[in-house]
């Protein structure tokens, strides 16, 4: 303690003193056979739960729905049916290719 220079260091340097002096109880007979226990017991019911949530009937249904719905939200409509503006556009270009023979040369 004697090299401790800061209030936080003699602190620290006493409870590690105090800790030296504690003597730890004795476990009792069976403890480690319980804990196991207790330990295996909280695997089955975590891996249960968990066999519960991919029941194999239910996790293809799941993904099928999910793919469903993504595609039905995702992919894009088809046009619909021709409307007027088409109509004029293909007006136009009929009306700029009869142009374009007007322009040719006749000698051809």
């Amino acid at each position: 303690m004697d090299r401790c220079k800061f209030p936080t260091c003699r602190a620290l340097a006493s409870v590690w003193e105090r800790l030296d002096e504690f003597e730890a109880p004795e476990v009792t007979s069976g403890f480690d056979a319980r804990l196991y226990a207790r330990i295996s017991a909280d695997e089955a019911r975590r891996a249960a739960w968990w066999r519960r949530l991919l029941w194999p009937p239910v996790a293809p249904l799941a993904v099928a729905s999910v793919v469903a719905v993504v595609l039905f939200l995702y992919v894009p409509r088809q046009p619909d049916a021709p409307t007027q503006a088409s109509k004029v556009e293909i007006e136009q270009v009929a009306q700029a290719v009869d142009d374009l023979d007007l322009l040719t040369p006749i000698d051809r």
